[in-house]
């Protein structure tokens, strides 16, 4: 995805434009004092603190906007404009922040590194790849110019890189101050997949979701399938089939996605889960008879342990007896979902 504040591309005709697009996000007025800008931070009349948080809030507000370009199927977005301004409320004042941009499709997909390569020139970057790897070590330790690198090259050999790097991130569970950061780093190398042939991408990123990594890399994962477009209802309900709980509500959020083209294949999918399939998915917690003092009680177990009675629809923790919680996608919702677009499709 190409974000741009010119009006164009060199070398590329705008096949499409859609109205223009503005993304926002609203900051309370403490702001300011949460930079923690203080005298020692300023140096030649400037705040290296100050100027990293901006920088991070424009990025979200440019991040806003791409998403929106992608799920409209654009190729760029042009002519961007970003603005800050103070909304004003009495004594709770707060900043705002604006992103507008012309989403716009392209005459001809960009080709990524390794396909515009001469013979040559893949050589020398297949042998830069390697040393690479074999120098870093580790994904955490690229620079900007290397990650640049790995995202836009679209070389294969990558991807078990990248995959090293989500399953190191379980160990830096405990040094929060590193989450972040490492988080970041990683949602920026997943752009690698699109530079990859879509189908190569679709089937390694679904892979990935069965791999036995954090639980917050997985939905970075699931988001970057979203993100890209690569939504493919065959492949989501096989994640459904999975005996890991986590990775069928993954399945789950990729179902409840909507496509602006449902292939065949799709079709099949949605008509395999017509009805009542993709809840029959999912077990409930079975009751069992407990023997107490007091007599018997009838009770289920949640996923975290806790033996709740017959008559509490939910757990303690939040959880009712398919696992889910409150503000969770369940498997009903989608379900609806799934036989509503079949109903309607069927209609045309």
């Amino acid at each position: 995805m190409i974000l741009t504040t010119t009006n164009s591309i060199e070398g590329r005709k705008v096949l499409k434009y859609f109205d223009p697009v503005n993304k926002s996000i609203v900051l309370g007025s403490n702001i300011i004092a949460d930079f923690g800008a203080s005298v020692t931070d300023l140096f030649g009349g400037r705040s290296n603190n100050y100027e990293s948080r901006l920088q991070s809030i424009n990025n979200e507000v440019l991040e806003n906007l791409k998403k929106h370009a992608i799920k409209l199927k654009a190729d760029a977005v042009l002519g961007i404009k970003i603005a800050e301004g103070e909304i004003y409320g009495g004594a709770n004042n707060m900043f705002m922040f604006s992103a507008i941009g012309t989403p716009v499709v392209l005459d001809k997909q960009k080709e990524s590194f390794y396909e515009s390569a001469s013979t040559h020139e893949l050589v020398n970057m297949k042998i830069r790849a390697k040393k690479l790897m074999q120098r870093k070590k580790s994904v955490y330790r690229l620079n900007a110019e290397e990650m640049s690198f790995v995202i836009q090259s679209g070389l294969e050999e990558f991807v078990p890189y990248i995959q090293s790097g989500l399953e190191k991130y379980r160990s830096f569970e405990s040094e929060s101050d590193n989450w972040d950061t490492l988080f970041n780093k990683l949602k920026k190398l997943l752009l690698i997949f699109e530079n990859i042939p879509a189908e190569k991408s679709k089937e390694e990123l679904y892979r990935l979701l069965e791999e036995d990594i954090h639980i917050a890399t997985k939905d970075l994962i699931s988001d970057t399938i979203i993100d890209l477009g690569f939504i493919d209802y065959q492949r989501a309900k096989n994640l459904l089939k999975s005996e890991d709980f986590i990775v069928q509500k993954h399945g789950l959020k990729i179902l409840n996605q909507d496509k602006s083209t449902y292939s065949q294949s799709d079709i099949d999918a949605m008509k395999s889960l017509y009805g009542d399939s993709i809840v029959s998915f999912f077990s409930i917690a079975p009751l069992y008879e407990d023997k107490g003092l007091m007599g018997k009680k009838i009770k289920w177990r949640c996923m975290c342990g806790t033996a709740n009675s017959e008559k509490d629809d939910n757990c303690s923790c939040g959880k009712n007896r398919i696992g889910f919680s409150g503000e969770d996608l369940e498997p009903k919702d989608v379900q609806e979902l799934i036989n509503d677009r079949l109903d309607i499709l069927n209609t045309f």
